[in-house]
């Protein structure tokens, strides 16, 4: 299983790096969403994007050497899981 505490890291510091980790994610969300590329994509009535299903699965661009994925961001890490 995946373990999110750094070693030997008390509750309270590991509380407040979640919190810190969370508002950056909201500014970047607000970010993306303030793009006009983003506006025009989630305004496509032909796409199930909403600017409320961006903000909790958000459209992530995951980039490698010989890889690149556009989707949400576990989609992403899926499907370049195999590559290096």
């Amino acid at each position: 299983m995946l373990e999110h505490r750094f070693p030997h890291e008390s509750d309270q510091d590991f509380r407040r790096r979640a919190e810190r980790t969370a508002r950056y994610a909201r500014i970047l969300v607000d970010a993306a969403l303030a793009n006009r590329f983003v506006r025009q994509f989630i305004g496509d009535p032909s796409l199930p994007h909403t600017e409320e299903s961006e903000r909790c699965n958000p459209t992530v661009r995951v980039e490698y050497e010989q890889a690149i994925a556009i989707g949400g961001l576990g989609e992403c890490l899926q499907s370049t899981r195999s590559k290096h």
